[in-house]
């Protein structure tokens, strides 16, 4: 992208700041299933994860609205939702791990070593 410098503080001074939370759950839910047919457990269960990683105490983790469409979008096209998170999410690889650690995806948790190097290598370390 061309033009990602801070504003000057003088232009930023002439706009209006609006701090936007996030969608309530029941409203989240029926965007993403209009805007993708995710629906049921599955939604459910992203939902849970995304705003587990969003309430963090320690260490909250922003995941816009627009990422959660993108995961619901590639489990909607096969992908699994283990597999849909990790491709979105970018955080700590070591982090993830242990969040994946106590997730259920489809019936079963994600015992020791969930992430593969190859998962790994997909990660913005921050």
């Amino acid at each position: 992208y061309t033009g990602i410098d801070p504003l000057d503080a003088a232009l930023e001074d002439r706009f209006h700041i609006i701090h936007l939370g996030y969608l309530p759950p029941q409203l989240e839910t029926t965007l993403i299933l209009t805007r993708t047919g995710l629906a049921g457990e599955n939604c459910t269960k992203l939902l849970q994860f995304v705003n587990k990683l969003r309430v963090d105490g320690q260490d909250p983790i922003h995941v816009s609205t627009r990422r959660v469409l993108m995961m619901a979008e590639l489990i909607i096209a096969g992908l699994d939702m283990r597999s849909a998170v990790i491709s979105n999410v970018a955080m700590d690889a070591d982090k993830l791990e242990s969040v994946l650690l106590h997730m259920d995806f489809g019936g079963s948790s994600l015992g020791a070593n969930a992430l593969s190097a190859n998962d790994a290598s997909k990660f913005v370390v921050l």
